[in-house]
């Protein structure tokens, strides 16, 4: 059986609580053959960005090796997919919240169209699940001056070059939450319960 199938039968038979476990944060990523691998290719930057390594994580199809996206398809990962990392930090978090809110009114100046979507997504939703996704946003984050070139020394030749894209969230049970709230919905949409 394909990858991909595997994938979506066990979004099938598994509760969501079940499948993120299994399927995205309690393995080791998709991405790198050991857990050696994985450990020295984040000691490359998890100095820099001032997180403890058993605080970051993959997420996505570099953790699963499939895409969790539905407008992709269910596609696996390949040359051309990204590298999510999951960055657990309640600091960093709150951080980027408090420049998110005080600052709300820079959004319309913006004239980076991707990025005033992204702030407006994250005012409206992703905010209340604990979850900043700040590869759009993280050139105005307050952190973003260093997280920047962390992002670039993490797309090393270790994961092929890709492009990295941090997520920061809140929380251990903001990530597991936000995660399994995403496996949910692949789900009704899967079941034909969604446009």
């Amino acid at each position: 059986m394909a990858l991909r199938d595997e994938v979506l039968a066990d979004l099938r038979s598994l509760s969501a609580e079940e499948f993120v476990s299994r399927r995205v944060l309690d393995r080791l990523p998709f991405a790198f053959a050991s857990a050696d691998r994985f450990s020295q290719w984040v000691a490359t930057f998890n100095e820099t960005i001032g997180v403890s390594a058993d605080h970051v994580m993959l997420v996505g199809s570099s953790a699963v090796g499939v895409s969790l996206n539905p407008d992709k398809n269910y596609k696996e990962f390949d040359g051309q997919s990204d590298i999510d990392v999951a960055v657990v930090s309640k600091e960093h978090f709150d951080q980027g919240w408090m420049y998110l809110r005080n600052n709300h009114h820079r959004r319309y100046r913006l004239t980076d169209l991707r990025q005033r979507v992204a702030w407006e997504a994250h005012e409206n939703n992703k905010i209340y699940w604990g979850a900043l996704e700040a590869d759009r946003l993280l050139p105005l984050l307050p952190f973003g001056n260093v997280w920047l070139p962390a992002s670039t020394a993490a797309s090393t030749e270790a994961v092929g070059n890709r492009d990295v894209k941090f997520r920061v969230y809140r929380d251990a049970n903001a990530l597991r939450m936000y995660q399994e709230k995403g496996a949910r919905f692949l789900l009704k949409k899967l079941e034909g319960k969604l446009q």
